[in-house]
């Protein structure tokens, strides 16, 4: 029953877990607004004036860093005894949801940029939870391969959030030498909580005796904070939260660095809340059984010389953070001309970015996060390019994206981990889809700074 259990929690975990990071929308030159979420001095950087979206789009993302997805969804006893035996680590599920919706850029300045400013909302639904090793492996092999040992289970905690986002972001370019600019950005954000919940970081010791004489279980405290839809009111929290990012550009080699530190800050919660707080020390020796066919006889008070206290408050408010990130990305690009008018484009783009979350929370995890891509454009109207990733959530990913733009109207789509998933099912551990839509008009000279798209 035990392992029924467990194979139920791991198949849940496999639909629930999205989490990783949607670097498709960097190397991608048709979608800026989805650059900017990554980089937000990235916002601007093509020639249009005017740009919106208001086709909501999607990123989805499965996966886990305990099992391939294939194990997962067709699992046996053997794939879960490697998966788990195999565990030296914290098994960790993440996830994060995100359909950007409503969007508007303007940019300001007659010949020249002088800043663009955008006004955008999306809906964020993220997840993170971690799971000790030893905790798993008590889980599925019983605590008979721990006899006379005492382990530790591993840290265990999670953070959910669900929230609607408003953001005001601005970019501003600098002219800082003969060929070199600077372009710097920031995002205000305002959170709207619908739901949340907190379990801090928590652990606790086992101890097996030899023979299997008793078992202790020691050291265990727990604060676990909810915040619940009642269906009177959408929101039961509120909070802020900002983005800052720099791009250095070396305009005679068309080459860009640039720097961002994303979701500087948290969403606290105040309505609808229970947090629950307790503490567990207890030591198992057997039932003492009198009489075997009478349960009476049973001697309750012999199962735990110590137990198990906990208390509920009502009421009190709690915060979870948002999913702080260092994002760090080169990119490289060959230009050329198209069109009647010979407007230059992003026909070659190369990009390296690393990805490092600052906190174990809802919608991150501090394992680090390497991506590369490549863009190949024709013309300007058909975009297509390959990534390669590793880290985060689910380890090795490869993918690919592609693009198509009619007049002003641009739509696409891609995956950071489809392909591996096609070319190694026992591998891959992660899967997602991403869906980018925007609108770009009003085109106008500048002179040669960050490197555009028109």
């Amino acid at each position: 029953m035990k392992k029924i259990i467990l194979i139920s929690f791991l198949l849940i975990g496999a639909i629930v877990a999205q989490g990783q990071y949607n670097s498709l929308g960097l190397y991608n030159p048709h979608f800026t607004f989805n650059k900017a979420e990554l980089l937000p001095s990235k916002l601007g950087t093509n020639k249009s004036k005017v740009e919106f979206r208001v086709l909501p789009n999607a990123y989805i993302y499965a996966g886990n860093s305990l099992m391939a997805i294939d194990h997962i969804l067709y699992p046996n006893t053997k794939k879960i005894d490697d998966a788990i035996n195999g565990l030296d680590g914290d098994a960790i599920f993440g996830s994060s949801l995100e359909v950007p919706s409503l969007a508007f850029s303007y940019k300001f300045g007659k010949t020249e940029e002088l800043f663009t400013m955008s006004l955008s909302n999306k809906t964020r639904v993220l997840a993170n939870a971690t799971i000790g090793d030893n905790f798993l492996k008590l889980l599925w092999n019983g605590n008979k391969q721990f006899e006379g040992q005492t382990i530790d289970l591993g840290n265990f905690r999670f953070n959910t959030l669900a929230a609607t986002e408003i953001d005001l972001g601005a970019a501003i370019p600098f002219s800082i030498g003969e060929n070199l600019d600077l372009r710097a950005g920031i995002t205000l954000k305002y959170l709207l909580g619908m739901t949340g919940s907190s379990l801090e970081e928590t652990s606790t010791t086992l101890e097996t005796a030899e023979g299997g004489k008793y078992i202790n279980l020691d050291n265990l405290n727990y604060s676990a904070s909810f915040s619940e839809i009642d269906g009177e009111s959408t929101f039961s929290g509120k909070g802020f939260g900002v983005d800052l990012g720099v791009t250095l550009v070396v305009k005679e080699k068309d080459i860009s660095a640039s720097v961002a530190l994303l979701d500087i800050g948290s969403v606290n919660f105040s309505g609808n809340t229970k947090t629950y707080l307790g503490s567990a020390n207890f030591n198992f020796e057997g039932v003492i059984v009198d009489n075997v066919f009478n349960i009476d006889n049973v001697q309750p008070d012999s199962v735990f010389v110590e137990g198990i206290k906990g208390d509920s408050i009502i009421g009190e408010s709690f915060s979870v953070s948002l999913p702080t990130r260092l994002v760090i990305q080169v990119e490289k690009n060959i230009m050329s001309k198209a069109g009647k008018n010979s407007k230059e484009y992003i026909k070659h783009g190369i990009y390296l970015t690393y990805i490092q979350g600052l906190k174990n929370t809802a919608g991150s995890t501090k394992r680090s996060y390497f991506s590369g891509g490549y863009s190949y454009s024709l013309k300007n109207i058909l975009n297509v390019g390959p990534t390669i990733n590793y880290g985060g959530y689910s380890g090795f990913g490869l993918g690919m994206f592609l693009s198509v733009k009619a007049g002003p109207f641009r739509i696409g789509g891609g995956t950071n981990t489809g392909l591996s998933y096609l070319l190694f099912p026992g591998s891959a551990k992660g899967v997602d889809f991403s869906f980018m839509t925007s609108w770009s008009i009003g085109s106008k000279k500048e002179k040669k700074s960050a490197p555009s798209i028109n």
